[in-house]
């Protein structure tokens, strides 16, 4: 069930919506339906059975139905949605439960997929946060594209036109599985464009250099547009301290 708008701050949208990979409820739906099936055969084996059988195997039945039962509830009211402020994640099984992060304290965000994960289309994005312990989602589906999604809406808060671009490939990918090119540029910090060169005018060389450093370790995927973000302000606001205490 989407979210309610009631639920939404104002001025706040909903970019993309997601539930957990169908594989986490294929467990206790297999095991259930393995039983209803042993125990059917044995039934019309054993035909007419006796009244006391009938009870035995009703009894039997019902736990792992009714434990699919309630996985698939779960399952279906448990989802993660990315807003234009923040990731909301509601579950529960007859009552409602909400968490949240907001997305101007995500320090990096990463995915992490087995060769089993892969084949299936589903991972863990592991979510880092300032000051506080790492949010976890597991049995994502598609994770790679979902952390692209997420990566995107950051970059349009801060401020990068480029991030719209990718959002709008990412939720392609996120959706259908398949890339989409539009035949733009994604990279946020191309050089060939001298409005996102990094290294403003009138820095010292050292403090170039550190900045060409960091826009290195973005591009090679050693850190993440949080960090590179964090990291860039931090040392521009270090050098304009010192400048500033010294002049």
């Amino acid at each position: 069930m989407p979210i309610p708008q009631s639920e939404l701050f104002d001025g706040e949208d909903v970019v993309v919506e997601v539930r957990q990979h169908w594989s986490k409820i294929i467990g206790p739906i297999s095991s259930a339906t393995l039983v209803v099936a042993v125990v059917t055969t044995v039934g019309v084996l054993v035909a007419p059975a006796p009244v006391w059988l009938i009870w035995v195997a009703l009894a039997i039945v019902v736990l792992p139905v009714l434990r699919a039962v309630i996985a698939f509830v779960r399952w279906s009211r448990y989802s993660v949605a990315l807003t234009t402020d923040r990731l909301i994640v509601r579950s529960g099984t007859f009552g409602r439960e909400q968490g949240q992060v907001r997305l101007d304290r995500v320090a990096d965000l990463h995915y992490a997929q087995t060769l089993f994960d892969r084949v299936l289309g589903r991972g863990a994005v592991t979510i880092e946060r300032i000051d506080d312990a790492p949010a976890v989602f597991s049995f994502v589906r598609r994770p790679k594209a979902f952390v692209h999604v997420v990566t995107a809406e950051l970059m349009v808060r801060a401020g990068h036109v480029e991030g719209e671009a990718e959002i709008t490939t990412s939720l392609a990918e996120l959706r259908t599985g398949k890339s989409l090119s539009l035949g733009v540029n994604l990279d946020p910090y191309d050089q060939d464009d001298r409005s996102l060169n990094p290294v403003p005018s009138g820095v010292p060389p050292r403090i170039g250099e550190r900045l060409e450093e960091l826009l290195e370790q973005f591009r090679d995927g050693d850190i993440s547009a949080a960090e590179y973000e964090a990291a860039r302000h931090e040392v521009l606001q270090r050098w304009t301290i010192d400048r500033d205490s010294n002049g």
